[in-house]
C-alpha cells in the first residue's frame, strides 16, 4: 500500500517536472524568436539599477520584459511602499516569476502581457533589460506615454536616438562588467 502511494507521488512529481521543463523550453524558444532571451540580471546590477531609480514609497515601478521578476521584487523589498508591475511575454518565465513571488515577502504584480500593448503613463520608473532592437522600437512609445520626469533604467542596452543622463559601469567578476543607463523623459 505504501509502495503504491510512493510510486503514484513519484510519478506525479516526475510529470510535473516534465511539464515545467517543457514550458521553460517553449518560452525559451519564444524568447529566441523575439530576440530577447531570458538572462537573469546579476545582483550587483540590480542594486545599481534600484539605486539610480531613486525610488520612494508610493511610486510605481514597471519592469518591461521582467523575466523572473527579480528586479522589481528586490525594489519592493528595498523600498517598502513601492508598487511594481512586471510584464513578461513568455509563459514559462512568467510562471517561474509567480512561483518565486509565492516564497517572497515582496509580491509584484506579474502580468503575462505584451508591454507594447499596455498604457505606461502611470509609471514613475521603468526598468528594462531588452535587446538593442526592442529598445529602438520602444523609444517612441515611451516618448509618447511617459510623463515628464519619468526615469527609464536600462541594463546594458541603450537608445540610439536619446542620450542617457547618466551611465554607471558595474564591474562583474567573470566578464568585466556592464553599463546601467539612466534616462529621463
Amino acid at each position: 500500500m505504501i509502495e503504491t502511494i510512493v510510486t503514484i507521488l513519484l510519478g506525479l512529481f516526475l510529470l510535473c517536472l516534465v511539464c515545467f521543463l517543457a514550458l521553460v523550453l517553449i518560452s525559451s524558444i519564444f524568447h529566441l524568436k523575439h530576440m530577447v532571451p531570458f538572462v537573469p540580471t546579476p545582483a550587483g546590477v540590480i542594486e545599481t539599477m534600484i539605486a539610480e531609480a531613486d525610488l520612494k514609497p508610493g511610486m510605481l515601478a514597471l519592469d518591461l520584459g521582467a523575466g523572473d521578476g527579480r528586479v522589481i521584487r528586490r525594489a519592493m523589498l528595498r523600498v517598502p511602499g513601492v508598487r511594481a508591475i512586471g510584464y513578461e511575454g513568455a509563459f514559462g518565465v512568467w510562471l517561474f516569476a509567480k512561483f518565486l513571488n509565492a516564497g517572497s515577502k515582496a509580491k509584484p504584480d506579474m502580468r503575462m502581457q505584451d508591454f507594447f500593448k499596455q498604457d505606461l503613463s502611470n509609471a514613475d520608473v521603468v526598468f528594462t533589460y531588452l535587446s538593442i532592437d526592442i529598445m529602438q522600437k520602444l523609444l517612441p512609445k515611451l516618448q509618447k506615454e511617459l510623463k515628464p520626469g519619468t526615469k527609464v533604467i536600462s541594463n546594458t542596452f541603450s537608445f540610439k536616438k536619446k542620450e542617457p543622463i547618466k551611465k554607471v559601469f558595474v564591474k562583474m567578476p567573470f566578464w568585466g562588467g556592464t553599463n546601467v543607463l539612466v534616462y529621463q523623459f
